[in-house]
């Protein structure tokens, strides 16, 4: 596979071998296999039930117990920086989904430390997300009086408040308005710009066509293309899902 001119050519920063995943029932996913380096951008495709939600969560490391991971998925414990040391790498992690307590209020949301509890939060980077998606005035709210847009604005400006070297989120432009995507994105393509691997899964798949360096595109919980030329984009698919897409409204 080939891979975008700005990525690091080292060691991949995600690796997964033949990953398969198996629950109580049934496969969620099957022999999965791709390399993510060092800056890479890389959007899942895939359908409603596809697997896309469920590589997120093995990738991050917040299965069920009782799930079993098969076959090899490895993520980088450390990334050369600039200056040639190397440094531990950080994960950040937002799904589609938070248990939290409704009486929280904003400003007590935005100073938990990251997913997992062991990621500090970086000063400047904290600040920045504060003011890119203007949750200052809502530090006072609890978080049961937001509307969906501004809880997802919290969460994101929350999640993006680490210095991870991999970043790792699902749909994560649900409940935004065309305004409030663009600055999801700008923001993404910084942390890009410094080295950051980023994996999402969306389905506004032209939004951020321009500056994806990796499309994986998951059917059945089946990898059916990894592609990481620059410039292609996966036509044919996409066409597909909006075709299926359209028919399971218009007959479903």
């Amino acid at each position: 596979m080939n891979h975008h001119p700005n990525i690091h050519p080292g060691k991949p920063v995600v690796h997964a071998h033949q990953l398969s995943l198996w629950t109580a029932e049934r496969w969620i996913l099957e022999n999965i296999s791709f390399d993510l380096f060092r800056g890479a951008f890389c959007v899942l495709l895939g359908g409603n039930g596809a697997g896309k939600s469920s590589l997120l969560r093995t990738l991050a490391g917040v299965l069920p117990s009782s799930w079993q991971v098969v076959g090899r998925c490895e993520v980088l414990s450390e990334v050369p920086c600039i200056s040639g040391k190397m440094r531990s790498l950080g994960v950040s992690w937002l799904g589609q989904h938070q248990e939290v307590s409704e009486d929280m209020t904003v400003q007590e949301y935005l100073s938990l430390s990251g997913w997992s509890g062991l990621l500090p939060f970086d000063t400047e980077f904290s600040a920045q997300c504060r003011s890119d998606f203007a949750v200052d005035s809502l530090l006072g709210d609890r978080l049961s009086a937001l509307s969906g847009g501004q809880w997802q604005r919290v969460r994101l400006a929350q999640a993006l408040s680490v210095r991870a070297n991999l970043i790792l989120l699902d749909e994560p432009d649900a409940a935004l308005d065309e305004r409030w995507r663009r600055v999801l994105w700008r923001v993404l393509v910084e942390r890009k710009h410094l080295g950051t691997t980023v994996v999402l899964a969306l389905h506004r798949h032209l939004e951020v066509q321009s500056f994806v360096s990796n499309w994986i595109g998951l059917e059945e919980g089946r990898l059916v293309f990894s592609e990481g030329r620059p410039g292609v984009y996966p036509h044919a698919f996409v066409e597909r899902l909006f075709l299926e897409k359209s028919l399971t409204r218009q007959y479903g």
